[in-house]
């Protein structure tokens, strides 16, 4: 150790580590934060208990993507594009050569420190998303070709005197001008422009806000999209929406639809969310226009319809009063769940064999969202789950799908959506009748939503009609 360097900036350097601990504790002290953190190791967990081989083998992808293979992740690189082209890794490896030879100088050996400590999440992690996870090395990374392009330069000087040395300089500003201009038409050109990169970064959602924003209709939307919750779609359009004249309602048409409390609506649905088959056929929309973004993109166009959300919704709702168990007694739907009230339901099939599928359409109408109550500190929006189970005389689970595609963030007073649930019989069960429970639940304590007669909770599920399990 230097003391008298030690000395001399001692005092800095403990400061800026009291500075990095404070930046840091937040993240640091919150056990939320470790969910990610504690997946992410599972090479490290593999390697104590002696098996060494997923550490190893991501550690050799991550050391690849240098010369030979990249980050496969389109949304951070031009899938399998290494950092640096053959003759850039030369250098690239003559400048590791170089920190290596010369650590005893700490400016070497600080640039290799900073590389190797950069770059650990990758060699933990592996290949993919190794972009992303080794931002804190690019410094060092671009730093060690220019260290030996430098150590060659000056040995070419002393060697074969300065002009050959200003040749040599000359022949490295024509090379990184030809990396400049091929990297930025790899990655402004090539990946910027590539249909996998625009459906990764959604530019169909893109397009369809700007078709809302120049649109010369003014009222509710119905927009489906594969991420309804917050903060992902929602958080997009809300950003590039310039207009308070529209309100939308978001879900995934894949298996939910929201019914706008409206004569008369948009239903705008992109290609990677279609409609469910069950409530196509139900919807009677009409095309207005089928808006083409890019005829190559994985997502090449968004569909927008016009209907009447009140005349689709009583399509669904054919058997009202319909009779329900909950609370030891019969009650006749709807049935109150303090936010939500369910309406009708469908089982399309009221017989399925042991390890085929349930499919169960559920009806709600949204009372009053404030029944959620307050939204969880590190939530963005109150978030709720739709429960279906199939149990047995012992009420065991026989199949389940918990979830719901109509987010509650986005409940209005008054609007209806259609939930649907597809799950697969355990292949073990007898022949016999099973029960069918419902109920809802908040995702963050995982609290059922109560079931309310006259203002008093008398269950927390309700039982709708048997599912017939016959025999194989």
């Amino acid at each position: 150790m230097n003391r008298t360097r030690f000395r001399r900036h001692g005092a800095w350097f403990a400061g800026a580590l009291v500075v990095v601990g404070l930046l840091t504790a937040p993240h640091l002290l919150d056990p939320a934060s470790w969910g990610r953190t504690s997946t992410l190791s599972e090479p490290l967990q593999a390697a104590l208990q002696g098996d060494w081989r997923p550490l190893l083998t991501n550690v050799i992808s991550t050391l690849g993507t240098f010369s030979f293979s990249g980050d496969s992740f389109v949304t951070y690189n031009l899938p399998g594009r290494p950092i640096f082209d053959p003759l850039t890794s030369l250098f690239f490896c003559g400048g590791i050569a170089l920190c290596l030879w010369r650590w005893r100088k700490p400016a070497y050996a600080f640039v290799l420190m900073w590389m190797v400590m950069g770059i650990m999440p990758s060699l933990i992690i592996g290949e993919w998303t190794s972009t992303l996870h080794s931002k804190a090395a690019q410094a060092p990374i671009l730093l060690l070709p220019a260290l030996c392009a430098v150590e060659v330069g000056r040995f070419v000087a002393a060697r074969f005197g300065s002009r050959w040395a200003r040749v040599f300089a000359t022949i490295c500003v024509i090379w990184l001008s030809v990396v400049a201009l091929s990297t930025g038409y790899d990655y402004f050109v090539r990946w910027g422009q590539a249909p996998e990169t625009r459906a990764a970064y959604f530019h169909n959602l893109t397009a369809i806000t700007d078709y809302l924003n120049d649109t010369e209709y003014s009222g509710l939307v119905a927009l489906s999209s594969p991420f309804p919750d917050l903060p992902l779609d929602p958080f997009i359009a809300d950003m590039r929406i310039q207009r308070d004249d529209l309100s939308l309602r978001w879900f995934d048409a894949r298996r939910a639809v929201v019914f706008p409390d409206a004569t008369h609506s948009l239903l705008i649905v992109p290609p990677n969310t279609p409609l469910d088959p069950y409530l196509a056929e139900r919807l009677d929309l009409h095309l207005v226009k089928r808006v083409f973004v890019r005829l190559d993109d994985v997502d090449p166009y968004f569909d927008v319809f016009e209907w009447r959300p009140d005349a689709a919704l009583s399509r669904f709702t054919v058997s009202p009063g319909e009779t329900v168990v909950a609370g030891g007694g019969a009650l006749r739907l709807p049935v109150n769940f303090s936010a939500v009230e369910l309406v009708a339901y469908e089982l399309p099939a009221q017989a399925v064999a042991p390890g085929e599928m349930v499919t169960l359409v559920t009806v709600w109408r949204i009372l009053d969202p404030d029944a959620l109550g307050p939204v969880p500190e590190h939530a963005y929006g109150p978030a709720v789950v739709i429960f279906a189970h199939l149990l047995d005389a012992g009420d065991t689970i026989a199949g389940q799908e918990d979830r719901l595609d109509a987010p509650a963030w986005n409940w209005h007073e008054g609007d209806t959506f259609a939930q649907v649930h597809r799950f697969q019989v355990d292949t073990e069960m007898p022949p016999g009748l099973y029960s069918l429970e419902v109920g809802v639940y908040t995702r963050e304590d995982l609290t059922r939503l109560p079931i309310l007669m006259d203002g008093v909770a008398v269950d927390d599920r309700i039982l709708l009609q048997p599912v017939e399990v016959t025999g194989r």
